[in-house]
C-alpha cells in the first residue's frame, strides 16, 4: 500500500509541475500517459477543473462496470428521489435550447444506429409492447392529436424537406395524395391505409419508379432530351384515374404496372389527353346503355 500512495504523489507531483510550467497537458494515473486537457472531462472538484481519468479510461471503466454502475445510479436515484428530479428539472430549464440542439444533432448522427435500436427493442418486448398500445390506446390517440395541432408548421417543413431529399418519401406522399384525390373526385370513402390497399409496399414503389430515373422520358411525345432524375420528373398514370368509375378501378390504376416517371412538362401537357380519354369513355358508355335499352 505504501509503494502505491507513494506513486499516486508522484503522479500528482508531476502533473503540478506540468501545469506550473503553463503546458496544456496532464497525465493520466489509469493509464499512465501524458495528453492534452481537451482529452479530459470537465470535474469541478480537481484544482485544475479537469477529471483525474481521461476520457478513454472513462469511457473503458463505464464499459467493463456498466451493470454495476446502473445498479448504483438507481440505487441513488432511489433513496435521493426528491433531490435527483428537483436537479433534473432545474437542468433541463437551464439548458433547454442546449439539449435540445445536441439531441437534433446526435439524432442525425446516429439515425440509422437509433432506428435499429428501437427495431430490435420492440422485437424483443413485442407482447409487452403490444399491450401497453392496446391499454392506452386512447391516450397515445388524444396525445399525438394534440402533438400534430401543435407543431403542424414544423411537421409541414419537416415533411417538405423530406421530400427534397429523400425519393422513397417523395413517392409514398405522391401515391397516397393521387390516391386521395381519386376516391374524393368520386366521393367515395379509402377505408385504410393506402399501401395495404395497393397491396404492394413503399420499397416496392421505390424500385420501380427508380428503374425510370437516369432515362430518356418514356412519353411518346416527349421532345426533351434531359434525362430523367427524382427532382424533373412527376409520378404518371398510363391510364388516367380520372376514367375510374369505382374502388376497385382506383386501385387497379394504381397498381405499379400503371406507373412510371416522366418529365414535370410531359406530364404538363398529358393532362388535356387525360381529360379527353375521360370524355370519350363517358360517351361510350353513354352509347352502351342506350343500345341495351
Amino acid at each position: 500500500m505504501g509503494s502505491t500512495t507513494g506513486g499516486d504523489n508522484d503522479m500528482s507531483k508531476v502533473q503540478e509541475s506540468i501545469l506550473e510550467q503553463g503546458k496544456k497537458t496532464k497525465v493520466c494515473p489509469r493509464c499512465g500517459k501524458e495528453k492534452s486537457l481537451d482529452k479530459f472531462s470537465n470535474g469541478k472538484r480537481e484544482k485544475d477543473e479537469k477529471h483525474c481519468w481521461c476520457k478513454e479510461c472513462c469511457k473503458k471503466y463505464r464499459q467493463e462496470n456498466r451493470e454495476k454502475l446502473r445498479i448504483k445510479r438507481k440505487q441513488y436515484n432511489q433513496s435521493h428521489k426528491e433531490e435527483t428530479s428537483e436537479y433534473n428539472e432545474k437542468y433541463h430549464q437551464e439548458h433547454k435550447e442546449e439539449r435540445k440542439e445536441y439531441n437534433k444533432q446526435y439524432h442525425q448522427k446516429n439515425k440509422e444506429k437509433i432506428n435499429e435500436r428501437r427495431r430490435q427493442y420492440r422485437q424483443e418486448h413485442k407482447d409487452e409492447w403490444e399491450q401497453y398500445s392496446q391499454d392506452h390506446k386512447e391516450e397515445t390517440r388524444e396525445y399525438n392529436k394534440k402533438y400534430r395541432q401543435e407543431h403542424k408548421k414544423e411537421r409541414n417543413e419537416h415533411e417538405r424537406n423530406k421530400r427534397k431529399t429523400d425519393p422513397l418519401s417523395k413517392f409514398k406522399a405522391d401515391i397516397r395524395v393521387l390516391v386521395y384525390r381519386a376516391f374524393k373526385n368520386l366521393k367515395l370513402i379509402k377505408g385504410g391505409k393506402t399501401f395495404e390497399l395497393l397491396g404492394y409496399t413503399p420499397k416496392e414503389l421505390y424500385i420501380h419508379l427508380m428503374s425510370f430515373v437516369n432515362k430518356p422520358c418514356v412519353y411518346n411525345k416527349c421532345n426533351i432530351e434531359e434525362l430523367i432524375t427524382v427532382e424533373n420528373s412527376q409520378n404518371d398514370h398510363i391510364i388516367p384515374t380520372c376514367i375510374a368509375e369505382t374502388k376497385e378501378d382506383i386501385i387497379k390504376l394504381n397498381q405499379l404496372n400503371n406507373l412510371r416517371l416522366i418529365h414535370v412538362e410531359c406530364n404538363l401537357k398529358k393532362s388535356p389527353e387525360d381529360s379527353q380519354m375521360k370524355r370519350e369513355k363517358k360517351t361510350n358508355d353513354k352509347k352502351k346503355t342506350k343500345t341495351r335499352n
